[in-house]
């Protein structure tokens, strides 16, 4: 949904009295998730509540620097690129058990929710059971199926992809590029499928860097720690990965279209109809199937338990067609 109406669902509970204590927000958090939280930020905390959120008030303007008391942020910040226990028990849940410094709401933001660790998500649960009073948390992510079905069940969710192409044409493309050289399932042909794709995250994760640099200059308003800068990388890396899985996961499907014989259907790939055909023709549903959810194991080794790319990538290409 738009972010209009999105936040126009969050402004007729607030009028109402009936604000949830928690949303799931699915949306990039450096982007459309970013502004949501802000703008909620600013409606909650606006010292003009007839007007709220009149975005010129000190309360407003805190906001949208981050700085203000009644209001915290929790992202990843560390080389693991997790959010662990220690900084949801000290900071988040220290936070937000004290009383409003200004006697109004207070609002906690969490980026990259999926983030958490399994104890970071435990311990957050606990607090999402019994929360605070006029307390409102925001996760906000891009990978729900990451987070504990405990926490989504006790969340309002906000979708803010709907309707929206979820790979940019810049991934879909070099995976396109990739893929259609893999069209032989040998040791070989793995290898370098695998070489190829570890290249890319490797140009993925310089361009993460530089995209940190360029935000680190900017941000004026406040120093930008060791921790934290390698947080940013670490996300933005993050989500460029993300799309290239998404990318991968749509030309499985596109030939799990061609095994099943529906030909007459529009493919994610029309213009490598021809190649996946010529794959796809050869291949099982039960076959493709299995790799669509192999992928799913992929993306595990490689974001959730740091395997090498040119380890993992190898082997899982060895075992996908």
């Amino acid at each position: 949904m738009e972010l209009s109406a999105a936040f126009e669902i969050v402004h007729r509970a607030w009028e109402k009295n009936r604000l949830p204590h928690a949303f799931l927000v699915l949306g990039n958090p450096r982007e459309e998730g970013r502004k949501f939280a802000d703008s909620v930020a600013q409606l909650l905390l606006c010292e003009n509540r007839d007007a709220a959120p009149c975005g010129y008030c000190n309360s407003c303007s805190l906001v949208k620097e981050h700085t203000h008391v009644d209001s915290i942020h929790i992202e990843p910040e560390s080389k693991s690129r997790k959010i662990v226990v220690d900084r949801i028990r000290d900071e988040l849940i220290e936070w937000a058990v004290r009383t409003s410094y200004l006697g109004g709401w207070k609002i906690a933001t969490i980026s990259f929710a999926d983030c958490m660790n399994q104890e970071a998500s435990n311990a957050f649960l606990k607090t999402l059971e019994e929360p605070p009073e006029k307390t409102v948390f925001l996760l906000i992510t891009n990978n729900p199926g990451m987070l504990l079905p405990t926490i989504i069940s006790r969340c309002q969710t906000i979708d803010l992809n709907t309707g929206k192409q979820p790979v940019p044409a810049q991934w879909r493309n070099r995976v396109g590029e990739i893929m259609a050289q893999h069209t032989i399932a040998t040791e070989l042909r793995a290898f370098a499928t695998a070489s190829r794709f570890a290249a890319l995250f490797d140009e993925i994760k310089g361009i993460a860097e530089d995209q940190a640099q360029e935000e680190k200059k900017s941000a004026t308003d406040f120093n930008v720690s060791k921790d934290q800068l390698e947080g940013w990388i670490g996300a933005r890396a993050k989500e460029m990965r993300t799309y290239v899985y998404l990318a991968l996961k749509d030309w499985y499907r596109d030939l799990l279209v061609v095994a099943s014989g529906a030909t007459d259907q529009t493919l994610f790939y029309e213009e490598y109809r021809d190649t996946l055909t010529k794959l796809g023709t050869k291949l099982t549903t039960d076959t493709v199937i299995s790799c669509i959810n192999q992928i799913d194991e992929l993306i595990v080794y490689l974001d959730e338990r740091h395997i090498r790319p040119d380890i993992a990538l190898n082997y899982w290409f060895g075992r996908l067609r």
